[in-house]
């Protein structure tokens, strides 16, 4: 279900998709949620290894097991700003194995940032589309719209990702051709899920 309304799949979305316990279900989950999109980006190397000599064409050690690489370390590997990427090489050491002949060069690095900043940016852009298509679902266009709203998001990949939450906010501006966030805004909340389900229920439940 969605699947026509998505942007062409990758062939690392198809191979996650492929392998998931339920391939075919929740097609926008497995391009935007924290709990994929780390996949994905390993999917990326492991095939960027073995095709274009990422790491001297050499696999670190646990980089071969499946969504052994997360969204935490996308997030260091992203915000690195280094000249010579100190963090990202730190990131990768500390969390997978390289032998002592084949230390991540410079450039093996920065591939690696780019295949993140790739994936993190995707997700962010689909994300904020899903918002927006709510909103004109509901208004019709933003000038419509007489009252502030404001969207309310939880999640890991939101409250802590490197700038996604600001990304995020950039991008609803854009949509908005404004340069302020005035009607529609985007914030965070916690235990949303929870909060949700209390919201549909008193919506749905019968008045006295």
């Amino acid at each position: 279900m969605g699947a026509d309304f998505l942007p062409k799949k990758t062939k690392y979305d198809k191979i996650l998709d492929s392998q998931s316990s339920i391939p075919g279900f929740q097609p926008f989950e497995k391009m935007v949620s924290g709990r994929y999109i780390g996949e994905l980006v390993r999917l990326a190397i492991v095939d960027y290894v073995k095709n274009c000599n990422l790491f001297d064409g050499k696999l670190p050690g646990k980089m071969e097991i499946p969504y052994s690489f997360s969204t935490v370390h996308m997030s260091e590997i992203e915000s690195d700003r280094t000249y010579n990427s100190a963090n990202i090489l730190k990131s990768l050491t500390q969390n997978f194995k390289f032998s002592e002949d084949n230390t991540p060069t410079v450039g093996d690095m920065r591939t690696v940032q780019e295949l993140v900043r790739k994936f993190s940016r995707r997700s962010a852009h689909l994300a904020v589309a899903a918002v927006a298509s709510l909103i004109k679902l509901q208004c019709g266009t933003y000038k419509n719209i007489e009252r502030e709203v404001r969207i309310a998001i939880d999640g890991s990949i939101y409250n802590s990702y490197y700038k996604y939450s600001s990304s995020m906010s950039k991008l609803l501006k854009e949509i908005q051709e404004s340069g302020e966030d005035k009607k529609v805004k985007i914030v965070s909340v916690k235990n949303g899920g929870i909060i949700g389900a209390a919201v549909t229920a008193m919506m749905y439940s019968p008045h006295p």
